[in-house]
């Protein structure tokens, strides 16, 4: 009798996709690549943030889902020339703004004294001036370099009023969605504050909420003397309005225009 072909073949022959690894192991590989990233092995638990899903889901999708959408997908993303592939691949992911994005890697020194400010244990840093993609990208680097850059795996909490279609976002930062009215977006912010604020993280990020919600800005310097503060605004506010603790360390990171390459960030960080 003659025995059928199954989608897998049999016997010593093979059919498409006849791809070589699993979806597991593809998980795996991957895992391990962000894991040399970062610097350190990512848990199940980190990586749940960084897909919106809890650690058991995480768990069963990297190590035991056989991930068949995933082995199609790459059968038919390899058959398109390198160069087409690399195009669809980068169109598809969001930037991820970071100090080896070639807008900060550029000047070094910059990017040393960025590294620097990460290491504030205390204290409130404005990002100013530039545009407002240019000083959500300066914020959305320094949480992304954190854990790089401290010791004991350490994450960003805080507040973005953009949503990050452009950008890859910060697991611990909660992002609202856009276009919001302005009664609506504050009740939001106000919602989501007592959440941030009360989150261990040694860095809070904050967005475009200082301009946004003024009424959290007392309680934004409170939260100064206690951790690091970063706030975006267009331009610093009087000093009266954004005084702090006496033993409160104050930075300013300025954003400047750069004439040859508008893609290229020119930075300046300096103490207050």
């Amino acid at each position: 009798m003659k025995r059928k072909m199954s989608k897998k073949g049999f016997g010593d022959l093979v059919r498409a996709p006849a791809y070589p690894l699993t979806g597991p192991q593809l998980f795996q590989q991957l895992r391990a690549a962000l894991g040399e990233t970062i610097g350190f092995p990512p848990t199940f638990p980190y990586l749940g943030e960084l897909i919106g899903e809890n650690a058991k889901v995480t768990f069963y999708w990297f190590s035991v889902m056989p991930q068949t959408q995933l082995i199609a997908f790459l059968s038919v993303l390899e058959r398109l020339p390198e160069s087409k592939r690399w195009a669809v691949m980068n169109k598809w992911c969001r930037e991820l703004p970071s100090f080896d994005n070639p807008r900060l890697s550029h000047d070094p020194l910059s990017v040393s004294n960025l590294e620097q400010l990460l290491a504030q244990r205390c204290g409130l840093t404005w990002i100013q001036e530039g545009t407002e993609f240019q000083r959500t990208f300066i914020i959305t680097a320094l949480g992304h370099s954190y854990s790089r850059v401290t010791t004991g795996r350490q994450t960003a909490a805080g507040m973005d009023l953009h949503e990050p279609r452009r950008w890859v976002p910060i697991e611990g930062v909660a992002y609202f969605r856009e276009p919001l009215p302005a009664a609506r977006l504050t009740r939001a912010i106000m919602e989501a504050w007592p959440a941030v604020r009360s989150s261990k993280s040694k860095l809070l990020l904050l967005n475009g909420i200082w301009s946004a919600a003024p009424e959290l800005r007392d309680e934004i310097m409170k939260e100064a003397s206690r951790r690091h503060v970063i706030v975006t605004v267009p331009k610093i506010p009087d000093a009266r309005v954004s005084q702090t603790n006496a033993n409160t360390p104050i930075h300013v990171v300025t954003i400047g225009q750069n004439r040859e390459n508008e893609q290229l960030m020119r930075i300046k960080v300096g103490a207050l």
